[in-house]
């Protein structure tokens, strides 16, 4: 048994360090490792990784021409930076290129998911972009609240987890996902689908994302694949939007890292790729497992998607808890940081998470897990019901 004086931090969900290809990043026979790709590419190290085919500021030209062909688009489409953040940052300044190029002062909205990744409205906020929620329950989006804000003009994007949902673990049908693209481009709406977790399905597959639509940028990522550490992802946008990406890219983004990415290259077009995947589902399907059991064994009152077989994270709905300050004093004094998940609400809705809790359960080993799992529950007996 884990000793109570270890505090497990739940706040955040970075990929641990056994899940990391660390064998295959430095070296192996069979792959080169980073300082190998460097020695073959000294030009990846220069402005524009210069000399190297198909480079420019969006990228290592031959990663770019692998992931469009997996997503039947042009190589000009895809643009690769330096983390999924970074890459969704940069649709962020064209809405706001877009209204300052379009003559307007209008305010720019977008719509998400509720809950949501809570550094996507931050995100929003540092860049003066109003944020508008969508439900999104155990039965699906509320697309009736979404035709609402489109049409009162209110949103000028949508953007969703359609994989592993962060953080209650939904994921979208691929008919849901037709629903919000039909309905988003009716009102002449962008969509942005969010698939950092697209690969990580537990028991079942999920078709690649190909040609998306004339209004849908897809934004993708090897942060939970691969390693954090190295930072890659990229953007998949509308042939129509490549010039202006390729302005947005060439002002702002500048070099990306080409050695970083000249290694994701080799790495995803060997067989070691295929290989890792498959260990990261079944060693990730173990750890949903055994919260699951955890939950059943020390708090069957527990609310959460108990249908959930993707993703890195579960919200669980402690009830019953009055105030939120007190139950994170409980969690505490049993060894257990959280994050604060008021963040993934609007401000009008943050009363309603006061038991709430974002569950990493990639994070954590079973042993591990079962152990937060009954310090959690022991924390929430601690706290006076309503």
């Amino acid at each position: 048994m884990t000793s109570p004086q270890i505090t497990f931090d739940l706040s955040r969900g970075a990929p641990p360090l056994e899940t990391v290809p660390a064998e295959y990043i430095a070296g192996s026979k069979t792959l080169p490792g980073l300082g190998e790709i460097v020695t073959k590419y000294p030009e990846t190290l220069l402005y524009k990784g210069s000399g190297v085919h198909g480079n420019n500021f969006k990228g290592y030209g031959p990663l770019r021409e692998v992931l469009a062909l997996e997503h039947g688009v042009d190589p000009d489409q895809v643009i690769i930076r330096n983390g999924g953040m970074d890459a969704m940052t940069h649709v962020l300044v064209y809405l706001l290129w877009q209204r300052e190029e379009s003559g307007k002062t209008n305010r720019i909205a977008v719509a998400t998911e509720i809950p949501t990744y809570d550094r996507f409205p931050q995100n929003l906020q540092i860049h003066g972009i109003e944020w508008r929620g969508v439900p999104l329950t155990p039965k699906g989006l509320d697309l009736d609240r979404l035709e609402e804000l489109l049409k009162n003009g209110e949103i000028q994007m949508f953007y969703g987890i359609y994989e592993g949902q962060n953080p209650s673990s939904y994921s979208y049908r691929d008919e849901e996902i037709r629903a919000v693209e039909t309905l988003c481009a009716r009102y002449d709406v962008l969509v942005l689908w969010d698939g950092a977790y697209h690969r990580l399905t537990y028991g079942r597959e999920r078709e690649e994302i190909r040609t998306p639509g004339s209004n849908v940028i897809l934004q993708r990522n090897y942060t939970k694949e691969i390693s954090a550490g190295l930072k890659c992802g990229y953007l998949v946008v509308p042939k129509e939007l490549a010039p202006k990406f390729d302005f947005i890219v060439s002002n702002s983004g500048l070099n990306p890292n080409y050695p970083t990415q000249a290694w994701i290259h080799a790495f995803i077009t060997s067989p070691h790729y295929v290989e890792h995947i498959a260990k990261l589902k079944e060693l990730f399907s173990a750890r949903l497992n055994a919260l699951r059991e955890a939950l059943q064994k020390y708090s069957p009152e527990a609310i959460y998607n108990k249908a959930v077989d993707s993703g890195y994270f579960l919200e669980i709905d402690y009830p019953d808890v009055p105030e939120r300050s007190e139950f994170e004093k409980a969690l505490g004094e049993q060894g257990v940081a959280i994050s604060d998940s008021t963040l993934s609400y609007p401000p009008a809705e943050r009363g309603t998470v006061q038991g709430k809790i974002r569950f990493p359960f990639a994070v954590f080993n079973p042993e591990q897990i079962d152990e937060i799992a009954r310090r959690i529950a022991q924390a929430h007996q601690q706290v006076p019901a309503k």
